[in-house]
């Protein structure tokens, strides 16, 4: 399938040689792979606590960085991208990032991405979506709810979701971009899916397991040839602005991407809508993978979702550019109470992971908790359950 003309058919052949592609099919219990020793261990307790343990630390390749920026994926070997990885899924012992675009940032038709100045002082971000926004009294009362909160905890987070159900939308801080981490890898994934389709072809089953690998378990070197596969920083921006994506900014290492919430549910609206770019059997396989992520992975928006079902991938790492503070990122959807929500909560600068992941959590349960209320009577015509940017 292409998508609106443009190609996605990369120039070369690239082996999957780094990743170690086991069966898609993975048992709950699969162990953490080895690129994430010394990382944290999520856990969730009974009363619905999370506490964060860490594994004993790799050591580091003193190549991770150069000048202070990631290494371009471009600049280096397939076999090297097997060193020890960050929990974002970064080359480094943590990402050093630059205020505003990379120095090549202009290259290859790459477009700068956003000013760094640009900084949140409350209130909605940009509401692009299709759909209508929560009404002015419930949108004020949530915003003003996420304010007294967040102003108790340091760093910052922000907040989008789409009900397809009720076709309402809130967005939430979130002028400003974040950077992506493993939450990346969706994006990813939308990506190889196309270029697939773009070939007429199905997943073939390396394909299919490496990605499972990259989703299910958060395997940075799957997500590392993944992304060489799909033309890397160029290849992702072209599928993403085709989508109309657009304020989303890849880089050479793909975990340094920044993004914006809306964005991610936009993302999150393209790989599971009936009527969007996937095919059935793609939006069915991607399903598969983020319903199952490994249980100590299964934290983030999956706290709001009370019974219902929930599909999600997250994010984390520590980032040097915050002085070592957590990146924690949590998106995905949940249908819940009869609705089906889109949700990207994205966060930065906390002390520690649990503490991030606690914020993600509160935050995702309070948007939640206002989206399902029961909507009073209206008298005016249901908008359209779609979302009108593709």
């Amino acid at each position: 399938m292409r998508v609106r003309g443009i190609s996605l058919i990369t120039a070369f052949t690239v082996t999957m040689a780094a990743c170690s592609g086991v069966e898609a099919n993975l048992p709950a219990s699969a162990h953490r792979p080895a690129a994430l020793a010394g990382m944290p261990v999520i856990a969730r307790h009974p009363g619905n606590t999370v506490t964060a343990g860490f594994e004993p630390a790799l050591r580091w390749p003193p190549t991770g960085l150069v000048s202070g920026s990631p290494v371009g994926l471009a600049a280096v070997p397939l076999a090297d991208t097997t060193a020890p990885l960050t929990a974002g899924g970064v080359i480094g012992p943590a990402v050093s990032l630059v205020a505003g675009p990379p120095a090549d940032a202009t290259s290859a038709g790459h477009a700068p991405g956003p000013p760094a100045s640009v900084s949140p002082v409350g209130g909605s971000g940009s509401q692009e979506e299709g759909g209508r926004p929560l009404p002015d009294g419930v949108r004020g009362k949530l915003d003003r709810a996420l304010g007294r909160y967040l102003a108790s905890r340091p760093g910052r987070a922000a907040v989008a979701v789409y009900d397809r159900v009720a076709a309402i939308r809130y967005a939430y801080r979130e002028r400003e971009p974040f950077m992506l981490a493993s939450v990346a890898k969706v994006d990813i994934l939308l990506a190889l899916a196309l270029k697939a389709q773009e070939e007429g072809r199905r997943l073939t089953k390396r394909e299919r397991s490496v990605a499972s690998r990259m989703i299910r378990v958060s395997d940075n070197d799957c997500a590392h040839d993944l992304y060489r596969a799909i033309g890397g920083r160029d290849g992702l921006t072209a599928v993403l602005r085709e989508l109309g994506i657009r304020r989303t900014w890849p880089e050479h290492s793909w975990g340094t991407t920044r993004s914006r919430p809306s964005d991610q549910v936009k993302v999150l609206d393209r790989l599971t809508d009936p009527e969007g770019p996937l095919t059935a059997a793609n939006r069915r396989f991607v399903l598969e993978l983020m319903s199952g992520v490994v249980p100590d992975q299964a934290w983030g928006v999956s706290a709001a979702a009370g019974d219902g079902q929930v599909a999600l991938k997250n994010g984390w790492l520590p980032a040097s550019a915050h002085d070592g503070l957590w990146t924690v990122n949590s998106v995905g959807r949940l249908q819940t109470g009869g609705h089906d929500l889109l949700l990207a909560v994205l966060s930065e600068r906390s002390p520690a992971m649990g503490y991030g992941v606690a914020t993600v959590e509160a935050v995702a349960r309070m948007v939640v908790k206002t989206m399902t209320k029961p909507a009073p009577p209206t008298t005016s015509a249901p908008p359209t359950t779609s979302m009108t940017s593709r």
